[in-house]
Formats: C-alpha cells, sequence, structure tokens
C-alpha cells in the first residue's frame, strides 16, 4: 500500500515562487538557500539575490535543479533555458493572477 502525502510544495533550494507583499509584488523569484525557519535567500531574473522572510512568498509547483547557493548567472541561465515564467503563465495559478491583473485595469469608462 503507497500513501501519498496530502501537501506538495515544501520550502526547498530551486523551488519557484510568487513575491506576494512588497515593491517586487508579482514577480517570480528561485529560492537558492534556506536561511532559517522565516527567510530564504532568493533570486531571479527581474529581481536581484536578496533575502525575504517566507510569509512574503508563494510557491508554485515548479522546481528548478539548482545547487544551495548557486550564483546569479548560474540560476539566470536556467530559468531562461527551462522557461520558467512561461510555465508559470501557463499554469492554473499564472492565469488565475492574469485575470486578476486583467480585471483590474479595467474600468467603467
Amino acid at each position: 500500500v503507497t500513501v501519498k502525502m496530502g501537501y506538495s510544495k515544501f520550502i526547498e533550494v530551486g523551488r519557484v515562487a510568487r513575491i506576494n507583499y512588497g515593491p517586487l509584488e508579482g514577480k517570480l523569484a528561485t529560492i537558492v538557500d534556506i536561511l532559517n525557519d522565516k527567510r530564504v535567500l532568493i533570486d531571479g531574473e527581474s529581481i536581484q539575490r536578496q533575502v525575504i522572510p517566507i510569509r512574503r512568498l508563494q510557491l508554485t509547483k515548479q522546481v528548478v535543479k539548482i545547487g544551495r547557493g548557486a550564483r546569479t548567472g548560474k540560476v539566470r541561465a536556467l530559468i531562461s533555458k527551462e522557461g520558467v515564467a512561461k510555465r508559470f503563465a501557463e499554469s492554473s495559478l499564472g492565469r488565475s493572477f492574469a485575470r486578476q491583473q486583467r480585471r483590474e485595469t479595467l474600468s467603467d469608462f
């Protein structure tokens, strides 16, 4: 008998996440290192490498195969090679955020 776990999106090196708060809200980032139980080091195509609280991240199902503490150039090359932004846009989470963005720009006029 095999038991399947109910939750599969864990904090791990290489996990792609969407920033959900602050000046970088809506941008995609990849977890490069786990500092402690509340903070991680992230890097991405359109953001600088920085430490961010986990509560500001929304995890996606995507995982990029990188090593712990990978350098920025390697991370960005892998992100563009694997088409992370395109895969996110095609996912149900990406489509729902695109729909939400479109609704915010609509007006009655």
